[in-house]
């Protein structure tokens, strides 16, 4: 069993759980997985400062991304909760091939808020790509 199947098979716990999931789901390619890492009313921001709405929408971002072989890995460097509220700040790393078929490696800080529910912590805004 894949490391995504096994975190899909349980909540995550924490906000650290949450992003880490994301990541390991990206990282493996499974866009859905790493889809259902966000909350329903959640929010992508794209590189281009574009906000990306709802789970259908970010699914669909996702998709694109994996299939083409992007890959971002978000390292939290900061954490502040406040009850069922979390906002950070950390590194992403984002590998991949750009429109000529050329490998890219590059580097932004990220942002990113996850709400908890039912138990789950969950997405609710990220911007992996900085934010301008």
């Amino acid at each position: 069993m894949s490391t995504v199947a096994q975190l899909e098979e349980r909540a995550a716990t924490s906000p650290l759980e949450a992003i880490d999931a994301f990541s390991l789901a990206i990282a493996e390619g499974n866009a859905r997985a790493a889809a259902g890492c966000f909350a329903s009313e959640a929010c992508l921001i794209t590189p281009d400062a574009t906000a990306i709405r709802g789970m259908e929408e970010i699914a669909a971002v996702l998709a694109q991304l994996t299939a083409g072989g992007t890959r971002i890995q978000i390292e939290i460097t900061a954490l502040q909760r406040a009850g069922k509220v979390a906002c950070g700040q950390g590194h992403s790393r984002v590998v991949g091939r750009d429109a000529r078929m050329e490998p890219f490696e590059q580097h932004f800080p990220a942002s990113f808020v996850l709400v908890e529910g039912e138990g789950t912590w969950r997405i609710q805004i990220l911007c992996p790509w900085g934010s301008r």
